[in-house]
C-alpha cells in the first residue's frame, strides 16, 4: 500500500526538541523516541496528556503521510486521531534532514513519548507529563526505507565526492550504526 499524500484538515505542530527515553518497565527497556512539541494556544493537547495520567489508556489512530509534492519531500507528517479519553485530531511535522533518526526510531519502536513545551525546552529537562503513543508503520515502512536511505546519503555522503558504490556502502554503514542505538536495552 502506498503512503498517503497529506492534505491536513487539522492543526499540525513542529518539534522543538527530540530525544529518547529508556525505562525497564516499558518496551523491555529499549530506547523509545520522545518529542516535545510547541502547541501554542492549543491547550486541548495539554488537557489530553493530563487526562491520560488519570484514566485508562486511550484509543488513537496514527497515520504517516507525505506532503503532496512532485519533488522529493522535505517533511513527513504523523497524523494523530485520538478517540479516548477525548476526541482530538492533530499532526506532527518532521523535517527529514533534522529528524530522520527520530522517525526511524519511532518506526522501529512502534511508539513515542509526547510532551508539550516551548522552543528551547529539552526532553531531558521536561518536568511536564508525557504520554506514550503507539504508532503503526506497516503501510509506511517500505517508502520510509527509500526516504531514509536518500536522506542519509544526501546529508552525510554527497559532499565527499565518493563513487556510487562507496556512497552506497557508507550510507548503509551510517544507517546500521543509527539503528544499533535503537536496539540498546537497559
Amino acid at each position: 500500500m502506498k503512503p498517503r499524500k497529506v492534505k491536513l484538515n487539522c492543526p499540525f505542530f513542529r518539534i522543538v526538541s527530540d530525544g529518547s527515553i529508556s525505562n525497564v518497565s516499558v518496551g523491555e527497556g529499549r530506547l523509545i523516541p520522545s518529542l516535545v512539541i510547541d502547541t501554542g494556544n492549543h491547550f486541548e493537547i495539554n488537557e489530553l496528556i493530563k487526562l491520560h495520567k488519570d484514566t485508562l489508556p486511550g484509543d488513537s489512530i496514527t497515520t504517516w503521510g507525505l506532503p503532496d509534492t512532485f519533488f522529493k519531500p522535505k517533511n513527513v507528517f504523523l497524523s494523530l486521531n485520538f478517540i479516548k479519553p477525548m476526541k482530538i485530531d492533530f499532526a506532527i511535522e518532521f523535517s527529514l534532514v533534522n529528524h530522520c533518526a527520530t522517525i526511524d526510531g519511532i518506526i522501529h519502536a512502534n511508539a513515542f513519548y509526547l510532551q508539550v513545551g516551548k522552543k528551547g525546552d529539552k526532553v531531558s529537562e521536561q518536568k511536564n507529563d508525557s504520554i506514550m503513543i503507539e504508532v503503526s508503520s506497516t503501510d509506511f515502512r517500505e517508502k520510509w526505507e527509500q526516504l531514509f536511505f536518500y536522506t542519509v546519503k544526501e546529508k552525510f555522503c554527497k559532499k565527499l565526492n565518493l563513487s556510487k558504490k562507496e556512497e552506497f556502502e557508507m550510507t548503509t554503514k551510517i544507517i546500521n550504526k543509527m539503528r544499533d542505538a535503537w536496539k540498546l536495552r537497559r
